[in-house]
């Protein structure tokens, strides 16, 4: 499946962005770029759109989830690299935009926009979110009450 010339989706950018770092890890440790956190802050989407695309390329075979330490952190982290039929699928990628002159790197901007799934799962987090805030803020009012 080749991609609309007018837009890449952001499952499609991650499978470019970690293309970059097939190679890259080892059984011990990854870079940080291949976080949640570090895709995130890459492609300019928030960690909530970026953990949500993951979902969907795990789930369709494009993508593989691991435990490596990286560097700079204390714990071990969920990572991801590309499995076979991703990295396929980013090289088809990289053929399409390299046919059509569209510069990868101008693809990481901060304006692209999140796909209708991943922004309602967005707001179901949000508003959970909010509840569980609410839902605490009830308690500290009550318990401000009865001692007042």
């Amino acid at each position: 499946m080749i991609v609309a010339s007018d837009h890449i989706t952001v499952g499609e950018r991650i499978l470019l962005h970690l293309r970059g770092f097939q190679g890259q890890m080892n059984n011990v440790t990854a870079p940080p770029e291949v976080t949640q956190d570090g895709i995130a802050e890459v492609l300019h989407v928030t960690r909530s759109h970026t953990s949500c695309e993951l979902k969907v390329l795990i789930v369709s075979g494009q993508v593989l989830e691991h435990v490596r330490h990286v560097p700079g952190g204390k714990i071990s982290r969920k990572v991801y690299s590309l499995s076979d039929s991703g990295l396929k699928r980013a090289q088809e990628l990289e053929v399409y935009l390299a046919s059509h002159r569209i510069d990868i790197a101008t693809l990481n901007r901060p304006t692209v926009k999140a796909s209708r799934s991943c922004m309602i799962e967005e707001l179901r987090v949000d508003l959970r979110t909010m509840k569980e805030k609410a839902e605490k803020m009830e308690l500290r009012l009550k318990a401000l009450e009865q001692g007042a």
